[in-house]
């Protein structure tokens, strides 16, 4: 779990690391890292960072101290301020009951606002941007300087790893892979030690990836340069975005159970081109004592394919053996579709010891739900 952001420690003296801070985050955009060291000096508490998805390491003077392996979101507002948010909610602790919101609540809910205005108005899936990366990497007339043709390696990689093909016997893999190594996990494994990078026994993370094309952009032609700056720190919003909305909907209830949410993207292979699909899990624990049956698993699925339309799909697992799925269809010819495959998809359910309680589909839309996002941050026209 990522827990939720503490209030923002207002900065900052770069010093050295100024022009690269300048030129990785510019104005209205965000980045994650861990704090790699702390120590202090004359000129008050210096942090070291580890950027994601770069890795490259800074310095940066602040006005308390956090501890190593902590989790943060470093922007940067739109008249150019550093804000400095620690995902920790541990180091700021808070009444289990509060009758009103405390300080601290109230500052917390301030930063993350600050960083979802400057994420939600620039994020991109994770099949589109990889869309627009392999456009990017096809070979054109001309000689191709080294890093354009590093390129290919590891878009290859990206796809392997997180391209999702329907039908596949093996396509869990992937779809595991998503979940461990789409990014989501990674600030947890860096406060713990581990370094989310390539080895002989693990493939590297989403964010791990991303660094390295940024390091190869750096290479590029000023054109392409710029495009592949782009559409990474898109995704990295995208991804910084599902980390702070899962966050701030996981929570410990007053009755004793607990609920954990998880959103991310998976880009499912169609033809030569890549749909995205959003997941949403949410993870109901009931409380100790309580019969395990109560805890249940609740996924909802969204996706727009271009000659079905828009589908959305909800599927409630209890006790990990009895299913109920609902699924809405914008156009009559989709929902028929579905539902006359309906049969099939509970017989290869119960060959698999799944219960089938309820399975349906319905023509028009899901009923809305609260995203967990607020909703003045959102602008239509964006």
């Amino acid at each position: 779990m990522i827990p939720t952001l503490g209030p923002s420690l207002l900065l900052i003296q770069p010093s050295t690391s100024a022009p690269a801070l300048a030129r990785l985050l510019p104005a209205g955009s965000q980045l994650t890292a861990t704090v790699m060291q702390v120590h202090s000096n004359a000129s008050g508490i210096q942090l070291q960072l580890q950027l994601h998805p770069s890795g490259q390491r800074i310095e940066l003077g602040v006005k308390q101290a956090l501890p190593t392996g902590a989790g943060v979101v470093l922007s940067r507002d739109a008249s150019g301020q550093l804000q400095l948010n620690p995902f920790p909610n541990t180091l700021l602790p808070q009444p289990p009951t509060p009758t009103a919101p405390a300080p601290t609540q109230i500052r917390s809910a301030a930063s993350l606002d600050g960083v979802l205005r400057s994420s939600l108005p620039r994020q991109q899936s994770l099949g589109d941007v990889l869309n627009q990366l392999l456009q990017q990497t096809q070979p054109n007339p001309g000689p191709a300087n080294q890093a354009t043709r590093q390129l290919g390696p590891i878009m290859q990689s990206l796809l392997h790893m997180f391209g999702i093909t329907p039908g596949q016997r093996n396509a869990s893999q992937p779809l595991r892979r998503n979940v461990e190594k789409g990014g989501f996990f990674t600030e947890a494994q860096l406060s713990r030690g581990a370094i989310p990078s390539a080895s002989a026994h693990s493939a590297p993370d989403l964010k791990a990836s991303m660094g390295q094309l940024q390091q190869l952009a750096d290479a590029l032609p000023p054109q392409a340069r710029e495009q592949m700056h782009k559409l990474l720190g898109d995704l990295m919003a995208r991804v910084t975005t599902a980390q702070l909305h899962s966050a701030s909907q996981s929570q410990d209830l007053p009755d004793g159970t607990s609920e954990r949410h998880l959103v991310l993207d998976l880009p499912i292979r169609l033809g030569e081109c890549l749909e995205n699909v959003e997941l949403r899990l949410k993870r109901h624990r009931a409380r100790q004592g309580d019969n395990p049956a109560s805890s249940h698993w609740l996924v909802r699925l969204s996706f727009d394919l271009q000659a079905l339309g828009p589908l959305e799909a909800e599927l409630r697992l209890a006790d990990d053996t009895r299913l109920s799925a609902r699924f809405w269809a914008t156009e009559p010819d989709t929902a028929q579709l579905i539902e006359q495959r309906l049969p099939a998809f509970a017989s290869n359910l119960n060959q698999q010891g799944i219960l089938v309680d309820e399975l349906d589909c319905h023509q028009g839309t899901a009923p809305r739900r609260d995203n967990g996002i607020r909703r003045q941050l959102i602008n239509l026209k964006t």
